[in-house]
């Protein structure tokens, strides 16, 4: 019994640790090449309001999944062989957040870069600081979010002023938060 209990961790520790280097997503090639237009694009909307975009590259497969219910973008990059070759999260094409991954051909994970290791101040944090100054983090004409040299920056519109803030990533520290009277074409 106790022979039959150690093979069945180790098999359970041995699929884990499988799981862990072996990517989960495959690109459909099949079905990409039937629904694609003449650009190499296909988009689809899915009952639950996820937006689906792929495209192909010379070299590879491209997907973005977005919602409205999320802030971030989920970034797919793939082989021409359907393997994963790159995955993480965007947002709004201004910074990454979490860990991305990349692996090769045969779909073993080669590295990981972790994007929010330098911010204990976390994007969570950060929201509760729109909230109270009632920045829409949606309205990318008048609001920007980045990460900057181990900081997190915004700039928003409100009324007549521009904001500019700086808010370091490690304390949540308020670093900068100049306030200008906004100027059209500024």
């Amino acid at each position: 019994m106790k022979k039959l209990i150690a093979i069945v961790v180790a098999i359970l520790c041995t699929a884990c640790s499988v799981q862990k280097t072996q990517p989960r997503k495959v690109f459909d090639i099949k079905t990409f090449d039937k629904n694609k237009n003449y650009l190499n694009r296909f988009t689809d909307t899915l009952e639950n309001g996820i937006i689906i975009e792929q495209r192909e590259r010379r070299e590879e497969y491209y997907e973005v999944i977005k919602s409205r219910e999320k802030y971030f973008q989920e970034i797919n990059r793939y082989y021409k062989n359907g393997k994963l070759k790159l995955n993480g999260l965007y947002f709004d094409s201004n910074f990454k957040k979490g860990i991305w991954r990349e692996y090769d051909e045969e779909g073993n994970l080669i590295e990981e870069t972790d994007y929010d290791k330098e911010f204990e101040f976390t994007w969570e944090q950060l929201l509760k600081i729109f909230e109270e100054r009632n920045v829409d983090i949606r309205d990318a004409d008048n609001t920007t979010i980045r990460k900057q040299n181990g900081n997190w920056r915004f700039d928003y519109i409100q009324d007549i002023y521009i904001y500019d803030v700086i808010i370091h990533g490690k304390t949540g520290k308020v670093l900068q938060d100049a306030k200008n009277v906004f100027q059209e074409g500024s």
